[in-house]
């Protein structure tokens, strides 16, 4: 979960938050509206500014969740237990995955930026390939390239898309595309009597 300004606990919890603040930034999560997905699925997030003096820097605090966070035309430069975000035409779209455990984790945006992030619940992540986890992720962030191409292009519709419901709708209908049966009861069952 990102710790910011932002974070209050009605943020995940209505279908659709939109924030704006003094940072000339707009913030805006979403609950998946397809009822395969939302139970793998807690929110996505719109994240974006359009402003070259932009500069604001936050903690990402230990949790329990796992995510996707997509970039379109950034340079992310990762150091130790610090990322630095900045505006890069020739970058295209940059998927990271995380998972933060243990330890703190700084995020520094600098300029314009435009993010999309899908935040996973225990496990969630799980349902949506047939490897395990650990065959395509060796650190607890990093690069991302699992979903491929198709992934990508939902992606740039989803960038190029106005309306937060459509696109949750492309969202959806790529993940509920992706679900795959997860069956790992030896795992399943404790988290059942969390």
């Amino acid at each position: 979960m990102i710790k910011s300004e932002y974070q209050n606990s009605d943020l995940i919890f209505p279908s659709i938050l939109k924030i704006t603040n003094q940072h000339n930034d707009v913030f805006i999560t979403s609950k998946p509206q397809s009822e395969n997905i939302n139970r793998y699925i807690a929110y996505y997030y719109f994240h974006y500014s359009t402003d070259d003096d932009y500069k604001k820097s936050f903690i990402f605090y230990p949790n329990y969740k796992h995510a996707i966070t997509v970039y379109k035309n950034s340079e992310i430069e990762i150091i130790n237990d610090h990322s630095i975000v900045k505006p890069c035409i020739a970058s295209d779209l940059t998927t990271l995955y995380s998972i933060n455990k243990n330890k703190s984790f700084k995020v520094t945006i600098e300029g314009k930026f435009n993010k999309i992030g899908i935040v996973f619940n225990p496990l969630g992540i799980n349902h949506f390939f047939t490897d395990y986890l650990s065959t395509f992720l060796k650190t607890e962030i990093g690069i991302f390239p699992h979903f491929g191409k198709k992934f990508n292009l939902t992606l740039e519709r989803v960038f190029h898309e106005n309306q937060t419901e459509n696109k949750v709708k492309l969202l959806d209908q790529f993940f509920e595309e992706s679900l795959q049966t997860f069956n790992e009861t030896v795992i399943k069952k404790p988290l059942e009597k969390l």
